[in-house]
């Protein structure tokens, strides 16, 4: 099923439930009357949803069918350069992307502004502490 082994052992503690619930719904046949069959049916089918983990991959030949076509994904490439990065590239926190030479925020006309994001860390990360004003005697 070109499952790896955590989706595998999944689908097969899936599949020992529906068992299970198959079971019970056949002793549930052989016992029950007509109409206690109905309403156990219900009840068990209702308790046990069997979803399947595995999501159909649609072929090239079924997206044009369907009339949506969709382009491939553009290539990773530098903000300022337009170099290529692929896997390598450099988010920044100014939401761009960069090739290793204008990575840096002085290389590239980064908008964050890191004084105040960095005075915003020290605020959280330590409070202000006031001590309790004593009475001196």
């Amino acid at each position: 099923m070109n499952l790896c082994s955590q989706c595998y052992r999944d689908v097969l503690a899936k599949q020992a439930k529906a068992a299970e619930a198959a079971a019970a719904i056949s002793a549930v046949h052989s016992q029950a009357t007509v109409s206690e069959r109905h309403q156990k049916l219900l009840k068990v089918e209702v308790e046990v949803p069997i979803q399947s983990p595995i999501v159909p991959v649609s072929s090239s030949n079924d997206v044009k069918a369907s009339g949506t076509s969709e382009q491939p994904p553009k290539p990773n490439r530098c903000n300022m350069c337009n170099k290529r990065v692929g896997l390598t590239g450099f988010k920044c926190r100014c939401g761009g992307l960069f090739c290793s030479l204008h990575r840096y925020n002085d290389k590239h006309s980064c908008t964050f502004d890191y004084k105040s994001a960095g005075r915003e860390a020290i605020l959280k990360a330590n409070p202000v502490v006031k001590a309790e004003k004593v009475d001196k005697i």
